[in-house]
């Protein structure tokens, strides 16, 4: 299906009367108009609802789709449709207003937390979305830690505050403790007399009401002491950005808009806020604030540090994200489609990837010639005529790529320490637990074994080690990936598999072979 709508007629995509050109994300974007976000989150927040309410929200999208019909856009796998929960990372690009918003819906699931470090090194800020109705679990509280952990500007969004039983402040308070005290609250909940749902900018003090996601103003309705103690709180956030500001706090003089905006923005990009807004994201509720600011809050691939990498000689040299600088892109993800092949994901650093543009892999030494550039919206692939500084895109068949690589121009000499931080030197990173598709790719040498998202450990040659083994996360999906999407089943041997809630398990499916002589054992703890 064709999900982008054509913006000139609105009607469907190719189908579209003016050849739908304009309803594509082809478009070119400077670096300064890009976000990339990756949307983390306990499993059940409301992640994936978020981003599919946003692709509806910002006219792109005919209907919004839902996680319990396996309709949504990121959630394209028919495994993930039958569980009706994200078990790899997905791109759902997001037009609105002129800006791009990259959106990494990431799974909440610990078993499938691989996405969330496949994508965090790919985007310069993470939207942490807390359930309005189970509060702060444990999913949004590594969420924060890994997004402080790698330096990412963070932003908290408290879904479904329109429920009965939803308690943003007691959740607010609950930040407080967990995620420290930056945490600072724009966007607050409150009721009508007649129980409508509100929500009010600290910004600019007002109150709106949503019908239809169409925003209507209201009067401010009375939340007692509590109003005047968050304009407060929210004053001295921003004070402490500046020393000009706390001065004019100080002295008890109002800040105008754009200090506020301005001292809210050096505060997130710092790390000394995190703004929190709140809505409804199956009822549209909130949503124009919350794509609003995060245009103007969080940082943009050009306001990001520079990055180091080396030249011919070996001196330093610094990377900007311009497409002036020499092309420097960074593989955050690999994934084995089974139509079009081996797909690698690119963040690119800087330059720009063109079709035909020979790159050379910084771990191997060995120059690759690019294929067409693809646009990747959940699972359809579109082609563009190339993927520009701070974009988010893909390229099909790169043969030497892994995740973690860095595909650099000639220019440059040995890795960028982009690709060296990006390959998550700690223990769950993905250069050492290999995900399950990359292992496909270096190991098995059959597309899509045994599927995206899992992490795996792998010990000796599939092909040489008749006692070879596989550990690693999402126990239940593996198995079926194998039957499912690629064909186990048809030659060869059983596989036996261990399911640490069952024990040992014998799987009735085979998996292929390459000779009589060669088997593979896939354990899964």
């Amino acid at each position: 299906m064709w999900y982008y709508l054509c913006k000139i007629c609105h009607k469907n995509g190719e189908n579209a009367p003016c050849g739908g050109n304009e309803g594509k994300t082809d478009m070119k974007y400077a670096s300064n108009n890009i976000r990339n976000i990756l949307i983390a989150g306990h499993a059940g927040s409301g992640k994936t609802t978020l981003t599919e309410a946003l692709v509806y929200f910002s006219g792109a999208a005919e209907r919004m789709g839902r996680v319990e019909d396996g309709t949504t856009i990121s959630d394209f796998d028919p495994e993930e449709a039958k569980r009706k929960a994200s078990l790899s990372a997905s791109v759902v690009p997001v037009e609105y207003e002129g800006i791009k918003y990259n959106l990494i819906d990431a799974p909440g699931l610990f078993d499938f937390e691989a996405g969330e470090y496949e994508g965090i090194r790919a985007a310069e800020s993470v939207l942490v979305c807390v359930s309005g109705r189970s509060g702060v679990t444990v999913g949004a509280e590594k969420a924060f830690q890994l997004a402080r952990k790698n330096g990412k500007a963070t932003m908290v969004f408290v879904s479904k505050c329109d429920l009965e039983n939803a308690n943003y402040f007691k959740i607010l308070e609950d930040m407080k403790i967990r995620f420290g005290s930056t945490v600072c609250p724009c966007v607050v909940p409150a009721k009508l007399d007649d129980g409508t749902p509100v929500y009010i900018n600290l910004f600019s003090q007002k109150a709106f009401k949503y019908e239809g996601g169409k925003q209507i103003q209201v009067d401010l309705p009375d939340i007692g002491h509590r109003f005047q103690g968050l304009i407060e709180a929210m004053s001295e956030a921003i004070a402490e950005t500046d020393d000009e500001l706390m001065e004019k706090f100080f002295g008890g003089e109002p800040f105008t808009t754009e200090e506020i905006v301005e001292g809210m923005r050096k505060g997130v990009k710092d790390g000394l806020i995190t703004p929190v807004f709140c809505g409804s994201a199956v009822n549209q509720q909130a949503l124009d604030m919350l794509l609003f600011n995060m245009h103007k809050l969080l940082p943009s691939p050009e306001h990001e540090a520079c990055t180091l990498a080396e030249d011919a000689n070996g001196e330093p040299v610094e990377l900007h994200c311009t497409e002036a600088e020499p092309t420097a892109a960074y593989v955050f993800k690999t994934v084995a489609d089974p139509f079009v092949g081996k797909l690698s994901y690119l963040r690119v650093v800087s330059g720009k990837v063109t079709a035909g543009e020979p790159l050379v892999n910084a771990r191997t030494g060995e120059p690759e010639k690019i294929g067409k550039p693809l646009t990747v919206i959940g699972k359809k692939q579109v082609d563009a005529d190339g993927i520009g500084a701070g974009d988010i895109g893909a390229v099909a068949k790169l043969v030497t790529a892994r995740t973690g690589d860095t595909k650099k121009a000639g220019m440059l000499h040995g890795r960028c320490r982009y690709d060296r931080l990006g390959g998550l030197s700690d223990r769950g990173s993905i250069q050492r637990r290999h995900s399950d598709e990359e292992l496909s790719c270096r190991r098995c040498r059959r597309p899509g074994f045994p599927g995206n998202g899992a992490s795996f450990q792998s010990a000796g040659d599939p092909f040489r080690d008749p006692g070879h083994s596989s550990d690693g996360a999402g126990s239940r999906y593996v198995p079926h990936r194998l039957l499912d999407r690629y064909g186990a089943g048809k030659h060869g041997w059983n596989v036996s598999f261990r399911d640490s809630d069952r024990g040992r398990r014998n799987c009735p499916w085979n998996f292929p072979r390459r000779s009589a002589a060669e088997g593979i054992f896939l354990r899964i703890p």
